[in-house]
């Protein structure tokens, strides 16, 4: 009771709120979820893949299983690529390494299961999908019930497909996954100033975040306005809330395709300092880790594609991020999306009042940047058991910073030089000019682990079909 009170109170003060609320809280009861028996996923499920559907630029996969997988709502996917863009002329390796990407958090419910693929794979190919299954099915973040054991098994198809003749676009060496979000906009302005190069800038709409197209449409023409920096914007459509129910989602992955066309080398996905919070061994979301990025550069390279994925910054934290983008790319920062609800911000979600607080971290008032004159919540009305990943723990610093409480966390100022080696070339520089330095790992709370050492030996577990460290 007390927290649909705290709900409606702040619901009051803000309409969007109350429409948000109560379609959250009374129109999703209407809509009976399909009942199923944990159980039967101990004895497995057989998943049947069709052949992948390719028509120009537009791609669909789609399966059949011999019982429901919690959290995928269709068993169809569609992705549409910018028109120049011919599915035909992409790697078939690449274009099914989105599929095992998107999906093993959902198969991997499954303590056994058969995979029965529509055409012929490398051998290796098939063993890094295992691994991704096997260190899904390890994290187990929802506490499902699962059995310890699990077995991924995979009936090789026949089919073999060549390829067409690429057809190359002007070639651009150097991408950045872009969601007009802070971490984004301030790697892609580290990118540019330390490679001086035109960056394409792949932005993956998924229209779940907001109901209106006129939002959403914003959002896009502002994407366009980075042209006038040299940055190149490109977009990847997917209704991806019609078919899958989650929404920690490995954006990077839909860039293969335009990765390939352009020839890019690498292309850089906004994964800030990677703490983890373990289960089982393992990380609990492992698919948007830099060990997952590795895992997925050693098969690219296995696959002879030159194509490498990397965090421009990975030594900072989510304040990091937001100090960055403000003191040294404010022509980037006016063109930030961080609300969760609307465009413009809101001012009154969680997502808001952390930026607001961060910006004002940086003696900087947070109505010159968007946001309207309401007041910023107190950390103390923050809910401790809450606080099971950085962001959080970054937000909670920067509540109690603003309103004079002192605590132990100035960590969150500093940047990691253990993680140097994953970030862009030459970032130190940069970041001596507004963090002072720091090696972790910080683990005072006993939950997080940061050993750069440990991301290579599970991307090489994951290579090898185990997914798991000993």
């Amino acid at each position: 009771m007390s927290t649909i009170l705290k709900k409606l109170t702040m619901a009051v003060r803000d309409p969007v709120l109350v429409c948000d609320y109560f379609q959250s809280h009374f129109c999703s009861k209407q809509q009976s979820s399909p009942s199923f028996d944990p159980s039967q996923y101990k004895s497995g499920i057989k998943v049947e893949i069709e052949p992948l559907q390719i028509s120009g630029n537009i791609m669909t996969f789609s399966w059949n299983s011999n019982g429901r997988i919690p959290g995928i709502l269709k068993n169809k996917w569609t992705l549409e690529y910018p028109p120049y863009i011919d599915l035909t002329s992409i790697p078939r390796e690449l274009l099914w390494m989105m599929y095992a990407m998107m999906t093993s958090e959902f198969f991997a419910w499954t303590s056994k299961i058969v995979i029965a693929l529509p055409e012929k794979f490398d051998e290796r190919f098939l063993i890094w999908w295992k691994g991704v299954l096997e260190i899904n099915h390890r994290a187990n973040p929802y506490n499902r019930n699962l059995a310890d054991d699990s077995d991924f098994i995979f009936y090789n198809g026949k089919q073999q497909y060549d390829n067409s003749p690429n057809k190359w676009q002007d070639q651009i060496q150097i991408a950045c996954m872009n969601g007009l979000g802070k971490d984004a906009l301030a790697q892609i302005g580290l990118v540019k100033e330390l490679s001086q190069e035109p960056i394409l800038a792949v932005t993956v709409e998924h229209p779940w975040l907001f109901n209106k197209f006129n939002v959403y449409s914003k959002l896009r023409e502002n994407c366009m306005r980075l042209e006038q920096h040299d940055i190149r914007p490109v977009f990847v459509s997917s209704q991806i809330k019609e078919s899958f129910d989650f929404k920690i989602i490995p954006w990077y992955i839909f860039s293969l395709p335009l990765l390939y066309v352009h020839n890019v080398s690498i292309c850089y996905h906004a994964e800030e300092l990677d703490f983890h919070k373990y289960l089982n061994g393992v990380p609990i979301k492992p698919n948007t880790t830099i060990i997952l990025l590795e895992s997925i550069n050693r098969i690219l390279g296995y696959l002879d594609y030159d194509i490498k994925f990397k965090s421009g910054i990975v030594p900072l934290s989510s304040f990091g991020t937001q100090k960055l983008l403000i003191e040294r790319y404010p022509q980037l920062q006016r063109f930030q999306a961080s609300c969760m609800r609307q465009y413009p911000a809101c001012s009154r979600c969680r997502k808001c009042q952390s930026h607001m607080a961060y910006i004002s971290l940086c003696g900087k008032d947070y109505r010159d940047f968007g946001y309207h004159n309401v007041d910023i919540v107190s950390a103390l009305t923050i809910n401790p058991t809450e606080l099971l990943d950085l962001e959080r723990e970054s937000q909670h610093h920067a509540f109690n910073k603003i309103s004079g409480v002192t605590d132990s966390l100035d960590w969150v100022e500093k940047y990691y030089e253990d993680a140097l080696p994953y970030a862009v070339l030459g970032a130190e520089r940069i970041l001596k000019q507004h963090f002072d330095s720091f090696t972790g790992p910080f683990n005072s709370y006993g939950i997080f682990e940061y050993d750069a050492y440990w991301w290579s030996k599970f991307a090489d577990a994951i290579c090898n079909g185990s997914g798991f460290v000993e």
